[in-house]
């Protein structure tokens, strides 16, 4: 499938008009009667009010990256899920293939991420290449976590991986760090040019089912 990107807008906010909005709102409302959920099941998993899930399901919510994690976590799948339109479908495939800028893209704040592989439904390993925008804490913003393990390999340039009460690693390109990222972290650019991270996380909750 062709690498499609969404562009942020200011503060991190995805475009809220049709396109790739429209398919994510339905995308949600598919996934939220598929499993019988009602608004307000799905706003107690996601950990957003009710209001807001049911604005995102009529298309007429932008969204940052912070809180398309917590809709992704509440469903149980990753943010690549989000935007792909057969989820819902069964995959019956052993195999996937994304060959070179076939990734599927998404722009935010502090990465632009190409998710590898993101129509194999049945994966508990989730491959993304990111490029590494923020400069500085404060250009992030709030540390990240998400259930699992991290493993990261640096593929250009050179980053530093803060980690919530344990310290900051400074990794240059051919380093690679694994971790439980349930610990709060960040990724920042320290080189002269963009740092492109190599990032595989996986999941003990078992396959993800469609």
């Amino acid at each position: 499938m062709p690498e499609r990107a969404l562009h942020a807008g200011p503060a991190g906010e995805l475009p809220s008009a049709n396109g790739q909005r429209g398919e994510l709102g339905d995308m949600i409302r598919r996934l939220r009667e598929t499993r019988r959920w009602t608004l307000a099941e799905a706003s107690r998993r996601c950990g957003l009010s009710l209001s807001t899930i049911s604005r995102i399901e009529n298309n007429q919510l932008s969204l940052t990256f912070g809180n398309l994690v917590k809709l992704a976590g509440g469903f149980g799948i990753d943010v690549a899920d989000l935007f792909h339109p057969d989820l819902t479908e069964a995959n019956a495939n052993s195999w996937t293939l994304t060959r070179h800028g076939e990734g599927q893209r998404h722009d935010s704040e502090t990465y632009a991420a190409s998710y590898l592989c993101p129509d194999y439904n049945m994966r508990r390993m989730v491959p993304v290449i990111n490029t590494v925008k923020a400069r500085s804490l404060e250009d992030f913003g709030p540390l990240l976590a998400h259930p699992g393990q991290e493993f990261l390999y640096v593929l250009e340039d050179a980053i530093d991986l803060v980690l919530a009460d344990t310290g900051t690693f400074r990794l240059r390109a051919g380093d690679s760090f694994y971790f439980n990222s349930n610990i709060p972290h960040a990724l920042i650019s320290i080189g002269a040019g963009e740092a492109r991270v190599l990032s595989v996380i996986w999941s003990s909750s078992g396959p993800r089912q469609p």
